[in-house]
């Protein structure tokens, strides 16, 4: 069993550590909102670059703590003066790792289409709220490494696409690898400093790990995790799309419901014969990432109850503008029905997607024009 340093035989060690006893639900739910409430201050207000430098930083502090707090807590380490404040590291690695998982949760939320990567939302999610529900078991070297290696696998999906500035199968493998060597390196150094903490356990430690690595590879090549660090600024189906200086004209049919009061852009798209229909979207992606984006256009055929896909048009995405890389795609002799087009990588996962409905209509409908 892993020993419980949250007693102490001195006096004024037993007093502060009674307080954190005492206090325990109310600390961690402090740090953890710390955390949070650090994130939404500082990772709003820097780049994508930046941010990415900070929770590496928040990576090796937490690694450090987790090793110093489990090598003090080892009855093969011999005493220390971090013995009376090692108490508190578990609350700074609960902070540190508050502010990675809501940061990652942040970054995928932005990249991802809830119709198909809620199971991934719904996962990050849970692992959010466990290390909040399950503080309890902060000071358990089996609970920290897997949270650990949680955060940095989500780390490293972000990072290593930005630095490579490429995007992919192949990169999303390499970015597994990079977060199991650092894990390996860990583990090495706690089997150098704390060897009992780490022998006890091992076999349940490396089989929870190795679950998680397998879901997240899973999920990722059934392209249910979102295409991070890519993220749709904006997306809508236009009648006319014309270049002008700075940007793009378009028009649109607006929303006359005021109970859709969430977009401008109509769900109902009028069209004579013949017309044509435009697609715009606009895709964020780091300064160093170039890759491509296909929009899929479909329509639902109503005898076979399934989506038949009609045009696949592949354009080249550049990092670097805030609101997003600007491009569009046509569909020609559009027809009447529930058409569906669906923004995605080469490798099918969805950074979004638009459904709307062509009505047959002779009279030109009413328009409002805007500059993108």
């Amino acid at each position: 069993m892993e020993k419980n340093f949250t007693k102490e035989e001195s006096g004024s060690g037993a007093k502060k550590k009674s307080f954190i006893v005492r206090n325990e639900r109310i600390l961690s739910f402090a740090f953890f909102i710390a955390g949070f409430v650090f994130d939404a201050v500082t990772l709003t207000r820097v780049t994508v670059l930046e941010a990415s430098l900070i929770l590496g930083i928040y990576l090796a502090v937490i690694a450090v703590c987790i090793v110093l707090y489990n090598a003090v807590g080892s009855r093969t380490f011999p005493g220390s003066r971090l013995r009376k404040s090692v108490s508190w590291i578990p609350f700074l690695i609960q902070f540190m790792f508050g502010t990675l998982l809501n940061a990652s949760f942040i970054f995928f939320t932005e990249s991802a289409e809830i119709a198909t990567s809620w199971p991934f939302l719904t996962f990050l999610a849970l692992i959010v709220l466990s290390n909040e529900v399950l503080h309890r078991k902060r000071d358990r070297l089996t609970f920290q490494l897997t949270v650990f290696f949680v955060s940095e696998l989500l780390y490293f999906a972000l990072v290593v696409p930005i630095l490579v500035g490429k995007m992919g199968s192949f990169i999303f493998i390499l970015s597994g690898l990079i977060s199991v060597i650092v894990l390996m390196l860990l583990a090495w150094l706690l089997s150098r400093f704390a060897g009992e903490r780490y022998i006890e356990g091992r076999k349940l430690r490396v089989f929870i790990i190795f679950s998680v690595y397998a879901i997240v590879n899973v999920l990722y090549f059934t392209n249910i995790i979102p295409p991070i660090p890519l993220a749709l600024k904006s997306v809508g189906v236009y009648h006319t799309i014309a270049k002008i200086s700075g940007g793009y004209k378009v028009e649109y049919e607006p929303e006359t419901s005021p109970f859709v009061f969430w977009r401008k852009e109509s769900g109902i798209f009028h069209a004579a014969s013949g017309d044509s229909a435009y697609l715009f979207s606009a895709i964020f992606a780091p300064t160093s990432l170039t890759v491509p984006v296909l929009h899929e256009w479909s329509y639902f055929d109503q005898e076979k109850k399934v989506w038949v896909v009609t045009n696949r048009i592949k354009y080249i995405i550049e990092g670097g503008r805030d609101a997003g890389y600007r491009g569009y795609s046509k569909k020609d002799n559009i027809t009447p029905g529930s058409w569906r087009v669906v923004i995605m990588t080469e490798q099918g996962q969805r950074i979004g997607s638009v459904y709307f409905t062509v009505i047959s209509s002779a009279t030109p409908p009413v328009l409002k024009s805007e500059d993108k």
